[in-house]
């Protein structure tokens, strides 16, 4: 049995300041996005708890800008359909990814973040 536990930290951190922060914790990675209904949990507790932030860094990562996407834990996403409906945003130059909330209508989710 997997026990998950989810923080959200309103502060300014680099993707590589966050990880750490989450490993200092005892977690195993930055958050992973399910499916479309995590999403929408996310996206509410962020819309409601803090609303002042514009986006927050998940484990999706690459090695390198030519390279695939990856879940940093590949076995907490049930499917790809949060990722598959940004891939148009996650065309751009960088190597981590974030969930974009700057916009309430924005049709992609995730967006690259360096």
């Amino acid at each position: 049995m997997i026990k998950l536990k989810s923080q959200i930290f309103d502060e300014s951190f680099t993707y590589i300041e966050a990880a750490e922060r989450c490993e200092a914790l005892g977690g195993d990675g930055l958050m992973a996005i399910p499916d479309m209904k995590g999403h929408e949990t996310i996206r509410y507790v962020v819309r409601f708890k803090l609303p002042s932030s514009d986006y927050f860094f998940v484990g999706l990562t690459r090695s390198d800008e030519n390279s695939e996407w990856r879940w940093t834990l590949p076995n907490l996403v049930n499917d790809d359909s949060v990722m598959n409906w940004s891939l148009e945003e996650m065309k751009g130059p960088g190597l981590y990814s974030a969930l974009d909330f700057a916009d309430i209508n924005n049709k992609d989710p995730l967006r690259v973040q360096t």
